[in-house]
């Protein structure tokens, strides 16, 4: 018994069946139509900076132009560790859907 209890742990852990709380593919679409509809939802979003849309204490409003070739507006918090980007740089971005329906960056990862 001691065994095959083992050999299950052994098993779970390297055949990556640990939980995990993976993002999804962000649907534009619904995005520009009922953003709101959304909230709380997380994606991953892969694209290039185009532009900073605005900016205060608070956080930067930037144009992202993601892999669909559709422009989308995130938000990244004044909060976000580490997170000075330059126009044109790529990025692997991790989003949640505020109240507000906006695309809130809790990580980004330059590509």
């Amino acid at each position: 018994m001691v065994v095959s209890i083992s050999i299950a742990l052994i098993f779970g852990t390297f055949s990556g069946c640990k939980p995990r709380n993976k993002a999804s593919s962000l649907p534009v679409d619904m995005l520009r139509d009922s953003s709101k509809d959304l909230v709380g939802n997380k994606y991953e979003i892969e694209g290039r900076l185009e532009s900073l849309i605005s900016s205060s204490g608070e956080g930067r409003l930037f144009a992202v132009k993601i892999i669909s070739g559709a422009t989308v507006a995130i938000y990244a918090p004044s909060t976000l560790q580490g997170f000075n980007p330059e126009r044109g740089q790529s990025f692997l971005f991790k989003v949640t859907i505020d109240p507000l329906g906006v695309l809130v960056v809790t990580k980004a990862e330059k590509i």
